[in-house]
């Protein structure tokens, strides 16, 4: 049994649009990643931000025990 080159061309639609999406979630991450490590080089990240990964917050806890983020006294 040979499959129609019809189905063969959906299958592979299917297979590029799988691709695509899990390409774009990639993306997405290492943007969103890509901003916490910037704001934690430059000291910025907010004390009560919500959505904080837990790696932010062990990078800040991290870097202020090693002196490398002067913290704000409130």
């Amino acid at each position: 049994m040979e499959m129609s080159s019809r189905r063969t061309t959906r299958m592979a639609l299917v297979v590029m649009l799988l691709v695509a999406g899990a390409a774009t979630i990639d993306g997405v991450r290492t943007w969103r990643q890509q901003r916490w490590n910037a704001l934690i080089a430059a000291a910025q990240v907010p004390a009560e931000a919500k959505d904080v990964p837990a790696q932010v917050v062990f990078a800040t806890r991290r870097a202020c025990r090693d002196g490398l983020v002067v913290t704000r006294s409130p």
